[in-house]
């Protein structure tokens, strides 16, 4: 059976998923308001700059992977490693083809892209609602992919943040003129973007729950 993590370590990463997440849209909102040298109007639109960031920043870990599997190797040569032997008794896969992850990777992509698209075209405060659309998703396709079952109570919880959200991309289309035509656009590029993250979600799940893997290495 898997050990679970402390409540206090969940509230904590929870607390700080928000806070980095909400820095996150706010510091991609300001950079779309920045005004290019030498012009007057023309503003920073380069939305495929912004979806290839996250993975810049996350480029160097590879190399840390690196150094960790070369001093494993130094040390234990060709045998397996003592994490490896745990998680082998657990019936998790330790020899696979790493290319089994890149299936995550293009639906975290296409969901950065669409992401960045539509944070253009919407306000940054309707943009972290829409966002929310990730958690419907995620409940969807792991209902049907990784067979989990939920509670009449969690299923009404989902309804009713649907509701919270539909209500404020209504609002945001009908009442807010000030992103002009764009909102509907904007909102649905943000949803299909929660679509392929949620698909991202689910999918290395199913990897995590199959094959033992570094999380270095699947970063």
């Amino acid at each position: 059976m898997k050990e679970r993590a402390s409540t206090g370590f969940v509230v904590a990463m929870m607390l700080g998923t928000i806070v980095t997440g909400t820095i996150n849209t706010i510091g991609a909102k300001a950079q779309l308001k920045v005004v290019l040298k030498d012009s007057q109007h023309k503003h920073f639109e380069h939305p495929y700059f912004q979806a290839i960031s996250p993975y810049l920043g996350m480029f160097p870990l590879i190399f840390v992977y690196f150094c960790i599997r070369c001093s494993d190797r130094r040390k234990y040569g060709n045998e397996l490693t003592p994490d490896e032997k745990d998680a082998k008794s657990k019936g998790l896969i330790v020899s696979y083809n790493p290319l089994w992850f890149g299936l995550p990777v293009v639906f975290s992509s296409g969901s950065y892209l669409l992401m960045s698209i539509g944070i253009y075209n919407v306000k940054a405060s309707v943009y972290q609602i829409t966002m929310c659309t990730m958690l419907p998703w995620t409940t969807l396709f792991s209902y049907i992919f990784l067979k989990k079952r939920y509670t009449l109570t969690q299923w009404l919880g989902i309804a009713l943040m649907i509701f919270g959200i539909a209500v404020v991309g209504f609002n945001a289309i009908m009442y807010d003129k000030t992103s002009g035509d764009n909102s509907v656009f904007g909102i649905i590029f943000v949803v299909l973007s929660m679509l392929l993250y949620a698909a991202f979600f689910v999918t290395e799940e199913k990897l995590i729950s199959k094959y033992h893997s570094n999380p270095f290495q699947v970063v």
